[in-house]
């Protein structure tokens, strides 16, 4: 029996037929070279664009508006990997039809309930959210779990997750198109401190002051996972080094980390508790990037100098402080991953970044990526 439990008759034939005719590889290379350099800060005439109606700051877990595309609830997804493809796919048909700059890629989607599963957390779904986290009780037993080394990479959701990688391969693999242009990417690490926040919950900041030594003891645990959990991921889909994909972008790093609770941090807390740990993992993968949604310029340069960060993803909050944000990263040679609302004129650079344009519905998403009113 499958470790989702529930087998489907859900056909995806007609969807992946669809999106093997309207792929053009000449368009996918063409946009792979240019976030490749964009991300490197080479000289370009532009900057890559990305035009979509989802927010990588926000829960992504809606379905989208689009023509022609079936509307696949999150409840259903969460329950079949044939679903969860076809809502993952949304984004690539979204991009077919706009004619960005994406790079094509779909996750086994579970937000950030993946890790805190396989320690023991209990997970619940409701409605057409992103699972949600349960904290341990953080008593004897809770300790001794969250201490007790790198947990069985099989449990909670983890089954469900490397499963479902290996049957998207499968299912993609019969047509050329497909398999050549969509790439896999790797299940939510969070990174160190995050990942601990989701396990032990409110009580983590508490620790910060009160018993730092036993949060470190628990953050080289966390560190020590997410390295597992990447390395897991890479050498079961022989994803190539150095170069990971996510929601639309070609990342030159070997996994990617979530720091919006460390975010919250002074910066010289962030050093302690977030950057060293961050490091550790990338020196044990080659490189990171970090998600980074948080409107902090102090901690924005900690991270910015971490070693190995090659590229780091901003949400909007950061559009008072682009320029800056923008200059630390060129000081590093970091590439920036921003993503903007229409409310916002996109700032005038043409390389160093991807820009992701958020469109609050499908009208005018067209209308942004110059095509005529329907």
């Amino acid at each position: 029996m499958s470790a989702w439990q529930r087998p489907t008759d859900f056909d995806l034939t007609p969807h992946l037929e669809t999106l093997e005719a309207m792929i053009e590889m000449e368009r996918v290379l063409a946009a792979e070279e240019r976030q490749r350099a964009s991300l490197l800060h080479k000289p370009l005439d532009r900057p890559p664009v990305i035009i979509t109606q989802q927010n990588d700051c926000q829960p992504t877990n809606q379905s989208l508006s689009l023509p022609d595309w079936p509307a696949i609830s999150y409840r259903q997804a969460f329950r079949s990997p044939q679903h969860l493809l076809v809502h993952e796919l949304q984004q690539v048909y979204e991009g077919l039809l706009l004619g960005d700059d994406r790079i094509y890629s779909v996750g086994v989607n579970f937000g950030a309930a993946i890790g805190p599963s396989m320690f023991g957390c209990e997970i619940v779904q409701f409605k057409d959210d992103l699972p949600q986290v349960i904290p341990l009780e953080v008593d004897d037993v809770g300790l001794a779990l969250i201490r007790g080394g790198v947990p069985d990479l099989n449990a909670g959701l983890g089954v469900r997750v490397w499963e479902t990688l290996d049957q998207w391969q499968a299912w993609l693999a019969p047509y050329p198109r497909l398999s050549q242009a969509i790439h896999l990417e790797m299940p939510e690490v969070l990174g160190p401190f995050e990942l601990a926040g989701h396990i032990i919950g409110k009580d983590i900041f508490t620790w910060v002051v009160d018993d730092p030594e036993l949060l470190h003891d628990v953050l080289q645990v966390m560190t020590d996972t997410c390295i597992a959990i990447a390395s897991r991921f890479r050498a079961q889909t022989a994803a190539p080094a150095n170069i990971h994909y996510r929601h639309g972008c070609r990342i030159p790093a070997s996994a990617h980390i979530q720091d919006t609770l460390a975010g919250q941090m002074t910066g010289q807390m962030y050093r302690r508790f977030a950057a060293r740990y961050n490091a550790q993992i990338s020196a044990a993968l080659g490189n990171v990037s970090i998600a980074f949604c948080v409107p902090n310029e102090r901690v924005f340069r900690q991270l910015s100098a971490t070693s190995g960060v090659t590229v780091i993803q901003c949400g909007e909050d950061i559009g008072p402080h682009f320029d800056t944000c923008l200059q630390a990263a060129r000081e590093r040679t970091n590439g920036l991953i921003w993503s903007w609302t229409t409310q916002r004129s996109l700032p005038e650079v043409t390389t160093g970044v991807i820009h992701k344009v958020i469109a609050p519905d499908w009208p005018t998403a067209r209308r942004l990526a110059g095509q005529p009113g329907e």
